[in-house]
């Protein structure tokens, strides 16, 4: 059956005004969105007087990643000094993305996510990190650490 010429009418407005949503949107900036330089005097180094996190929370939440500022690099330094539970190894690290969190001021920060490997398995938990900002790390509960440049 064929559809009258005012339904094709119609249905085109329809598609068109559709499509002007979809594009409009995905190309319209955040304009509450500033990045924010990386804090690039962070030293990330774990050793025997680093403080072991309390918090169950802390580095598994977006609310409470762990600050290590200089960008990607110090992300990379941070976990290759962990250990796992039991002080077992971290075979790998693999980066799922990034999400966001937002300050009461509101600001957003980018928040980078992490499965972290233990003898080749999958932590049940995800690690989160900030680039941008700068703490002295703590090690996450449930893991401890080894020097930085230890195999």
């Amino acid at each position: 059956m064929f559809l009258s010429s005012k339904r094709l009418l119609i249905n085109g407005i329809f598609f068109m005004i559709l499509c002007s949503m979809i594009i409009g949107c995905s190309s319209s900036p955040r304009s509450h969105y500033m990045p924010r330089p990386i804090d690039e005097s962070c030293v990330v180094i774990l050793d025997a007087s680093t403080e072991i996190s309390k918090d169950p929370t802390y580095g598994f939440t977006v609310d409470n990643a762990v600050r290590v500022g200089g960008g990607p690099e110090n992300e990379y330094i941070y976990l290759s000094q962990l250990l796992g539970p039991n002080g077992k190894s971290i075979t790998g690290v693999d980066r799922q993305g990034s999400t966001s969190t937002t300050y009461t001021d509101g600001r957003i920060l980018m928040i980078d996510i992490y499965t972290v490997f233990i003898e080749n398995k999958p932590y049940e938990k995800k690690v989160y990190i900030d680039m941008y900002n700068c703490e002295s790390p703590k090690i996450l509960k449930g893991f401890s650490s080894r020097p930085l440049n230890a195999k």
